[in-house]
Formats: C-alpha cells, structure tokens, sequence
C-alpha cells in the first residue's frame, strides 16, 4: 500500500498459484496469474469510497477451460452513530475462455466458446461497540448474477455472511 496523499491510498497486488487436481480432473491443471489494483479515497473522517479493478488469467492443460477475467468494483462505506458501520459495494467481472466446448443448445450438441458476466451487490453492516477478543462481527447480504451464452452456467443466489474481522 502506498499512500498518495491524506486522503487518497493504493495498492498494487500480484498472485500466482500452481494448480493441481491429482484425483479429479487433471484437465484443469495450471496456472492462475492475478492483478489488482485498490485505490481508497477519505472524502471525510466517517466517508470514503474503494475502488477495486484485476485481471486474472487462468491456464489449464485444456485450453478449453484457460480463460482471462478482468474485474472492477466500486464501493463506498461510512461509520453511523452508535458504532455502527456500512459499506455497500458493486462488483462486475467477466469470463472469456480461450476455446469452445461441447454444450447442448436447442436440444443439439453444438461447440461454444463461454463467455460470463457476473454482477454482485454487498452491502456489509458492522458494529465497533460489539468487540470481541479485538473482533467485530460483520454482516453481509449480497446478490449474484451471472449470465452466460451457454444457460447451464447461468444462476442467481443471495447469501447472508457472517464474519469477524479485527479492527485496528
């Protein structure tokens, strides 16, 4: 992390991981290389705004799989009176694999190369006067969506999380 200014901080954060299913599918063996960038801006002393946008590249043994899969979200959070806090971030990111697959489309086997959008919306509510150990329970509702050219990949889901995340 670096910080620009007062108000404004970033980061940059690279990763990659060596992929094995020994028992599964080895197909799906390779390599995952990610990028993302975070910006945070303080437009006060209880707003600010994160700014999240990545890029990701999946190789596996079948190319078929190997996608790339940028990604951005955008959030914003606020401490309320009485401890509370909430933050409310939109995500978007899509998938576009490397080669077609076999699929069944209009009750025939037909070759398409995927390609998804996924939409998720959170919204995470905490309170600091609720400590435990150093940590704070943390709610989380969020809606996903994912829309795909090939209808067996689409679906829809709302999840509640519940975490505990150390405030500094």
């Amino acid at each position: 992390n670096y910080d620009f200014t007062r108000k404004l901080s970033g980061g940059l954060y690279l990763r990659y991981m060596e992929n094995k299913y020994d028992e599964y599918w080895p197909l799906l063996n390779g390599q995952t290389y990610s990028t993302n960038l975070r910006f945070s801006y303080s437009f006060n002393a209880r707003l600010y705004s994160i700014l999240r946008t990545g890029l990701t590249r999946e190789n596996t043994i079948n190319p078929t799989y190997s996608y790339w899969q940028p990604s951005i979200g955008i959030g914003f959070g606020s401490e309320l009176p009485y401890g509370f806090h909430v933050y409310l971030e939109p995500s978007f990111y899509t998938s576009k694999y490397d080669e077609a697959q076999w699929v069944v489309k209009d009750n025939n086997f037909s070759q398409i190369t995927e390609r998804d959008f996924v939409q998720r919306y959170a919204l995470s509510i905490s309170n600091n006067q609720f400590d435990v150990w150093g940590f704070v329970p943390t709610f989380t509702i969020s809606y996903v969506k994912r829309s795909s050219n090939i209808w067996q990949r689409e679906f829809q889901k709302t999840t509640l999380e519940f975490t505990m995340q150390q405030r500094f």
